[in-house]
């Protein structure tokens, strides 16, 4: 049976342990009956219900996580019997009380892999249909992954049409749809910001080589020299800027710029958008981009990088588009898990153009707002959960009943 330990994670139990673990501070994982878990879901019921499982990491708190709870949610509101089951990072804290009561551990037909193509040999067996759901962000994704894909899925659903374009390139023969992930229009909600005296930009996204939040510092600190009413709030996970002392050093010497490191919930995360006046990611490349359209889907302008699958939202109706210089090839530190150490190319933002575009916002901002009232209403309705799930449904019917 499962349980939930005393750090938040759900973990599997035996039956005859769970009175003494319940006594040692676990707690009941609220979730179906398990005493039919055995049982094999076919894809579709007498009654013409759809049933899907959806294999992701259950960690809303990461983008796989937030939006997998998002998508079964959805999907349940469109009326399939949409389960959820954790494949590892297994973490209660940040999840959604309704989406924690649809997980599963029973085996269903019909399987919906969201997570890396290598989760889907864990699940590919002669009874179940297959498909894989994924992305990758540079301009061509590992050959493994392609070729793993091919070898174990009955299809693949990415959520970008760049993601299709680099499969295909890197050898993908299975069929390819793309199908938008959704986003959390009940937390992400159009905000209507009054004019302040500090003009706030924003930032979330891992200290890495690839999301470059060393731009938004760099460039900030070169746009606003002696300039006091403007600040930049930085949101990043887990402390990863011990590994660029450079940026800390000027984090550490300039009052306008705060840090938070911490996991939060996604009130909070609204909080920030809500607090902020403009949303900058200078990222080199993304498979989907989930924290810019959450920002626009709350009326923030944005500005981002006008490559890979940003390009669906770097309109320079709706948003900012920061300008590429160059594409360099891609570098990974941890290459290895990826088979190989050619993982494609991907952007170099125009520094300087992020420089002018920020400069742009702060002296613009009734543009920048009317902006980001266009960015909300755009993110709001191509974006709506019900959207892909409706593609996913009529995909699962023409093809799987």
């Amino acid at each position: 049976m499962l349980l939930i330990n005393p750090t938040g994670r759900i973990v599997e139990v035996d039956k005859n342990r769970a009175n003494e673990l319940l006594q040692a501070g676990f707690k009941p994982f609220d979730t179906e009956p398990l005493h039919n878990e055995n049982v094999f879901v076919p894809a579709v019921s007498e009654d013409g219900t759809i049933n899907v499982k959806i294999v992701a990491p259950v960690n809303a708190i990461d983008g796989y996580g937030h939006s997998a709870e998002t998508m079964m949610l959805a999907l349940r509101e469109l009326g399939v019997n949409a389960k959820m089951h954790c494949h590892d990072h297994i973490i209660t804290t940040f999840s959604k009380k309704e989406a924690l009561k649809h997980h599963t551990i029973k085996d269903f037909e019909l399987i919906v892999v969201y997570h890396l193509p290598m989760t889907c040999k864990f699940y590919a067996t002669p009874r179940n249909r297959l498909i894989g759901f994924t992305m990758w962000e540079t301009d061509t994704p590992p050959p493994l992954w392609a070729q793993t894909l091919n070898e174990n899925t009955d299809r693949v659903f990415v959520p970008a049409e760049w993601n299709a374009r680099t499969f295909k390139r890197a050898g993908l023969h299975a069929q390819c749809d793309v199908i938008p992930l959704g986003i959390d229009l009940s937390t992400y909600k159009y905000i209507e910001r009054p004019k302040r005296e500090t003009f706030t930009f924003l930032t979330v996204a891992a200290m890495d080589n690839r999301k470059n939040p060393q731009a938004v510092i760099r460039g900030f600190v070169e746009a606003f020299q002696g300039v006091d009413n403007v600040r930049l709030v930085i949101k990043t996970r887990r402390g990863h800027w011990r590994y660029d002392l450079d940026e800390q050093k000027i984090i550490d010497g300039d009052e306008r710029i705060k840090l938070i490191d911490d996991d939060i919930q996604r009130e909070e995360l609204m909080q920030l958008y809500t607090d902020a006046d403009c949303f900058v990611f200078p990222s080199r490349g993304e498979g989907f981009g989930l924290p810019p359209r959450e920002a626009m889907s709350t009326g923030l302008p944005v500005i981002v990088t006008n490559w890979s699958a940003l390009e669906d939202i770097a309109k320079e109706d709706i948003a900012y588009p920061l300008k590429v210089r160059a594409v360099v090839p891609a570098e990974y530190p941890s290459w290895e898990r990826f088979g190989t150490k050619s993982l494609g190319k991907w952007a170099e933002p125009d520094q300087e153009h992020l420089v002018e575009l920020m400069q742009h916002v702060y002296h613009n901002q009734e543009e920048a707002r009317a902006r980001g009232i266009a960015a909300s209403k755009f993110v709001q309705r191509a974006y709506h959960p019900h959207v892909g799930a409706q593609k996913i449904i009529d995909i699962i019917r023409s093809n799987y009943i």
